[in-house]
C-alpha cells in the first residue's frame, strides 16, 4: 500500500509565497500579438544596415 505524497513534503521551504493579489495579476496575460517580435528584428536589422552603411 502506498501512501499519498503530501503537497507540503514536495514544495520548496525556501520559496518565497506569492501575495494573493498578484496571483490574479499573474492570470492576465497580455494581448499583444507578434508586433513587438516583428518591430525587434526590423529594428536589430535597421541598426545592422546602419553600423554596415556608415562604417564601410
Amino acid at each position: 500500500m502506498t501512501n499519498p505524497i503530501d503537497p507540503t513534503e514536495t514544495q520548496d521551504p525556501l520559496a518565497p509565497e506569492t501575495p494573493p493579489e498578484l496571483i490574479d495579476e499573474a492570470g492576465q496575460d497580455a494581448a499583444f500579438g507578434n508586433w513587438p517580435e516583428v518591430f525587434g528584428v526590423v529594428l536589430t536589422a535597421f541598426l545592422v544596415w546602419l553600423i554596415f552603411a556608415f562604417t564601410g
